[in-house]
């Protein structure tokens, strides 16, 4: 409940199916006051209620590394209501967020970890 009550999408009702599922994979971390950190850049996208940290810079400087650039992030959402749920249906999107951030493409992700090396 509190990150309703935070006002990250102070325009954006969470009333209807399609504005909850915005809310929920939401992620405008170089705008959104609660993903700054005392960091360079001075914000984090792994702090945004939908993370993403492969939009983070690998050189950047963070105070704990999981803030940082890595092969982390919200990849999906499901949802329903008790509407939905008497005919037995959900909303699902499988992918990570893309609205106020570049889309995910494993060609420019550049992330190597280290278990595989």
């Amino acid at each position: 409940m509190w990150l309703y009550k935070r006002g990250c999408c102070s325009s954006v009702s969470t009333k209807t199916k399609s504005e909850e599922c915005y809310f929920c994979r939401y992620n405008d971390y170089t705008h959104d006051e609660f993903s700054r950190c005392n960091c360079t850049p001075p914000y984090s996208a792994e702090a945004a209620i939908s993370a993403r940290g492969d939009l983070n810079p690998a050189d950047g400087i963070y105070p704990v590394s999981i803030m940082g650039h890595r092969n982390h992030g919200g990849l999906d959402y499901k949802g329903t209501n008790y509407e939905m749920f008497q005919k037995l249906r959900f909303r699902a999107i499988g992918c990570p967020t893309y609205d106020n951030v570049p889309p995910f493409q494993w060609s420019n992700f550049d992330y190597v970890s280290s278990f595989l090396e």
